[in-house]
């Protein structure tokens, strides 16, 4: 598990106290990357506990069961990206609004990988976590993807397909190379990884599914 201590704590035994004094953020950020790191099964609030310097009891007073800080955490990753996709323009071009929302949605990914990586530990499997995902991530957060490829649709600019669908495509098939990045290195898709680059590769995918929706035009 890489080192999720807070900057400025060295790691090791906890400081004297609680802890208490410790950001709500930084400890739901270390508690996403240590879900996505280990698993649901495999994650240990005593571990984070110690990683961060503060008391076990302390996350236990402040997020209860596992179950509850695994969702707090969860919806923690989505309200620090929820910004990047409201504020794409509604109006405007309806090709040039849903490149943006690609390019947005990549750049959330890369971002906060670990909640791409989250959500595909769950995916294979019926649970009250997946249930959770699909309610919160896909039928609110990324509802505006859905809602520019239904409004295309609808003007006979893109091809009819279904929303979803194109949104597995950029969130899954895309986003894979901004939170799989070593993979992305070994497939020679990325070298630096530099925002430079990442962004570049978000245009290149935003481009490539928009030509595949696009309907010839007379």
């Amino acid at each position: 598990m890489a080192d999720i201590s807070p900057p400025g704590r060295s790691r090791g035994r906890p400081r004297q106290g609680d802890g208490s004094g410790v950001a709500r953020d930084v400890i739901l950020g270390a508690a996403l990357a240590a879900f996505a790191s280990l698993g649901y099964e495999g994650f240990s609030s005593r571990k984070l506990a110690r990683d961060l310097g503060v008391s076990h009891g302390l996350i236990n007073i402040r997020f209860g069961s596992k179950a509850r800080l695994w969702r707090s955490c969860v919806d923690w990753g989505l309200g620090q990206l929820a910004n990047r996709l409201t504020e794409i323009p509604q109006k405007g071009p309806i090709a040039a609004r849903f490149r943006q929302a690609v390019i947005g949605t990549l750049q959330t990914i890369d971002a906060l990988p670990e909640l791409l990586q989250v959500v595909n530990q769950e995916g294979p499997t019926e649970s009250e976590r997946l249930d959770h995902i699909t309610d919160t991530i896909i039928a609110e957060r990324y509802a505006i993807l859905e809602e520019l490829v239904d409004e295309g649709v609808a003007a006979g600019v893109f091809r009819p397909v279904p929303s979803r669908l194109i949104f597995l495509m950029v969130a899954h098939g895309g986003g894979t190379l901004f939170s799989m990045k070593p993979l992305g290195r070994r497939l020679e898709l990325i070298t630096s990884a530099s925002p430079a680059e990442m962004n570049r590769r978000a245009e290149e995918i935003a481009d490539f599914m928009l030509n595949g929706l696009l309907l010839p035009q007379d």
